[in-house]
């Protein structure tokens, strides 16, 4: 079995982790070298002294050097080889490691078609299903995170079901959008409608990375592809999979603000170091009881210690619980094989108000009707409905905590009530976060449908086939805002404070609406060729695509509705005109695509790709732009020499 040994750059990250580094000391210190059957060095190596959180990695010529004793154990791993362990016995060790058989000889997905990992030509890493589950994250692009050498994964917030941005190889523009192109099942998709697959779904992903992988793309692999394969069903028993899974999640390493105390005492240092004496509104605003000053003597001053002592991030978190339940079957004959999945998914966020539900459909079949002729389709169904965040992290941890969450004096009469119970803030700039995450309402829905149908035509030749694939992406978004009218400033406080008083009250409610809708699709038609001639190995494919996307979206807001009541949250109830946009496009994209893998006794291989696109966001005359690529290669076979 042969590897392809491509050393263009060599990138070492070491993250912040509890990660030992060996030091500068010499007492204890175990060197050498890691090299391949073919004692070729070994970069990138992860070198570890068992059962410890010490570890090292090998440097460009396969070296390294590591804190370890006589008698311990060193632990080598290394993408597409054998875990190796050596125990320590002296200064220096020279170490050899195999390769991982069963994975050079995996087949894995291109563009447009498979190979052998043993024969890939292209930087390629491919990440499979089992471990995208074994994550137990909420969608696919987190679930990427430390699965694939030079793929950075940084999640965009921490609400629940919250996506992740994923960079191949870097950042490739500093003004160019420069998110990857997903195809799913042959069929290109956005990256949200990519996050509502459900990860059980996922046969395996892999991710295109340099040029020679990516070219048969055209322009859009500039930023890496990620192939997205879904589960077929196999011919055999039928299996039928039940899973449940319940957690919870708390917040750690919280930021801990001043408390009633001391605030005061650090207002009241303040004052004393700036020769002032404290200012009475301030000595009053720790003595509140909720309805205005409590005990006074006979000055007016207060009698009793502070009542009030509001801890605002107890007050707007909480244990966050996740439970997810999944029933998948599958199954199949010689000729027709299914797979059907249905899946739920509830996540709270740790701050309350934020929540994410999603439920998901997939069924996929294939039948063949004899050895010549292939049909088959897959579809995919998913509703997701989430909550944002009413306010900024920092919002919640900045108000004073002088100030209680409900107001006592509040009138329970009052219509408004819900709305107008809350505290305003007494000191701080900021407003009551209670009040803003209750009051405020951001509600996002999205329902997605995507699949394609195919047939798979052998035209009678050994390794000929012809495949002709139709497919779809409907994805749906609304997104609906209501801000209430309510009323916070205290009427029986003379010592309120009363900054930012703009938002302690809102005299005019407003919704808002958005609403997106697109239909994206793809025709596809691909000639491909694999045969095998004595030493020599051909790959080929040919083919034409024609892809449209085009879509909708409009946003409307009116204002002052007659009630803050569910029945008024609804932009035609307002009796203010708002503002309103609209928008539609269409957008066309034709391609001719040509890729060659030629291999040569397993020891010389060759790729050469081209892709001709034309797009209708061009001018006529500029629409069309050719991508090559040529790659040529030497593999080196174990237990011989090139």
């Amino acid at each position: 079995m042969m590897k392809l040994w491509q050393f263009l750059s060599v990138i070492l990250i070491l993250s912040i982790s509890p990660l030992e580094i060996s030091g500068q000391n010499n007492s204890g210190i175990v060197s050498g070298s890691v090299f391949n059957s073919g004692q070729e060095p070994l970069v990138g190596v992860s070198v570890f002294v068992k059962g410890t959180n010490i570890g090292t990695m090998t440097d460009a010529d396969g070296r390294f050097s590591v804190k370890a004793e006589d008698g311990q154990s060193l632990e080598f791993r290394y993408i597409g080889y054998d875990t190796k362990v050596v125990t320590v016995n002296g200064k220096t060790m020279s170490v050899t490691m195999s390769e991982n058989q069963v994975i050079l000889d995996d087949v894995v997905v291109i563009g447009y078609g498979t190979q052998k990992k043993s024969d890939l030509t292209g930087s390629l890493s491919s990440v499979k299903g089992e471990d995208i589950v074994k994550t137990g994250d909420t969608n696919i692009t987190q679930s990427l995170q430390g699965k694939a050498p030079g793929v950075y994964v940084t999640s965009n917030s921490g609400t629940p079901g919250a996506g992740a941005t994923i960079r191949i190889r870097g950042y490739g523009s500093i003004s160019t959008d420069l998110t990857p192109l997903y195809v799913v099942d042959g069929q290109p998709m956005e990256e949200s409608s990519v996050n509502t697959i459900n990860p059980i779904d996922i046969e395996n992903i892999e991710v295109l990375k340099d040029a020679s992988a990516t070219a048969i793309y055209g322009s859009r692999g500039a930023n890496g592809v990620i192939l997205i394969t879904t589960k077929k069903g196999k011919s055999g028993k039928t299996s039928i999979t039940f899973d449940a899974s319940f957690g919870w999640s708390n917040a750690i390493n919280r930021v801990h603000m001043m408390n009633s105390d001391q605030l005061y005492g650090f207002l009241e240092e303040a004052y004393e170091n700036d020769g002032m004496r404290m200012p009475r509104n301030i000595t009053r605003l720790y003595h509140l009881d909720g309805e205005g000053l409590g005990p006074v003597d006979e000055y007016g001053e207060p009698t009793d210690i502070n009542v009030y002592d509001t801890d605002w991030w107890n007050e707007t978190t909480q244990t966050a619980f996740k439970h997810s339940y999944n029933l998948s079957v599958s199954g199949g004959t010689d000729k027709l094989t299914s797979h059907f999945s249905i899946g739920y998914l509830n996540q709270e966020g740790i701050v309350m108000t934020s929540d994410y539900e999603r439920i998901t459909l997939r069924v996929n079949n294939e039948y063949k009707f004899n050895k010549w002729i292939t049909i088959g389709q897959t579809l995919g169904a998913a509703y997701v409905k989430s909550h944002d965040l009413n306010t900024p992290i920092n919002e919640i941890l900045l108000p004073d905590p002088f100030s209680p969450i409900y107001a006592k004096n509040a009138d329970k009469q009052d219509p408004n009530y819900e709305f107008n119970k809350y505290m305003g803030s007494q000191y701080s700039y900021y407003s009551n976060p209670v009040a803003k995450l209750n009051r405020q309402k951001k509600e996002h829905l999205n329902r997605n449908i995507d699949g394609t149908a195919y047939l798979n035509i052998n035209l009678g030749l050994k390794g000929l086939d012809f495949k002709t694939m139709l497919g779809f992406e409907l994805p749906e978004y609304t997104y609906t805002e209501f801000n209430p009218f309510f009323d916070l400033r205290p009427n029986d406080t003379p010592y309120n404070m009363c900054t930012n008083v703009e938002s302690k009250f809102l005299l005019e409610n407003s919704v808002a609406n958005t609403s997106s809708t697109e239909l994206n699709y793809t025709f596809q038609n691909t000639l491909s060729y694999n045969n095998q001639f004595g030493k020599h190995s051909i790959s080929a494919v040919a083919g034409f695509t024609w892809e449209a996307y085009t879509g909708r979206s409009f946003t409307a807001e009116r204002l002052n509705t007659p009630s803050n009541s569910d029945a008024f949250q609804i932009v035609g109830a307002g009796t203010k005109e708002g503002t309103s946009t609209g928008s539609r496009y269409e957008n066309y994209l034709i391609s001719y695509l040509g890729r060659i893998n030629y291999n040569y006794a397993d020891r010389y291989l060759a790729t050469v790709s081209v892709r001709a696109d034309g797009s209708s966001k061009f001018a006529p005359g500029n629409r069309w732009g050719t991508f090559p690529s040529f790659f040529f290669g030497l593999a080196y076979r174990s237990g011989g020499v090139l």
